[in-house]
C-alpha cells in the first residue's frame, strides 16, 4: 500500500499504517508512534530516527542521502524490511 501523506503512523510491534510513503525532495513527514513502546526506523543508509511512546517526530528528506528513489527500513533492530519511504522530485 503506498501514498502520499504527511504522516508515517508506527502501531503494536512496529507496524507502519503505510507500507511505502511517498514524500516530495525537500518535504517533511511526521512519524507517529502509537504503541506504548518506543521504537527505532533504521535505514539501509545508516540513518535512525527513534520514536519514543506514544510521540511523534518531524522528519524531512535530507536523510536521502543517496537522493530520488525507495529507502527501506527496519524496525527496533528485527531482521526484514517494515517498510520504504519514497522520494520523489518536485513536480
Amino acid at each position: 500500500y503506498s501514498r502520499s501523506a504527511e504522516e508515517l503512523r508506527i502501531g503494536e510491534r512496529c507496524i507502519p499504517n503505510i507500507i511505502v510513503l511517498r514524500m516530495q525532495q525537500g518535504s517533511s513527514a511526521t512519524l507517529t508512534n502509537d504503541d506504548n513502546l518506543s521504537h527505532k526506523l533504521t535505514f539501509y543508509n545508516g540513518t535512525q530516527f527513534d520514536i519514543p511512546a506514544k510521540k511523534s517526530i518531524t522528519i524531512n528528506t535530507s536523510f536521502a542521502k543517496e537522493g530520488l528513489g525507495g529507502y527501506s527500513y527496519s524496525c527496533d533492530g528485527r531482521t526484514g524490511v517494515a517498510g520504504f519511504i519514497y522520494v520523489s522530485s518536485k513536480d
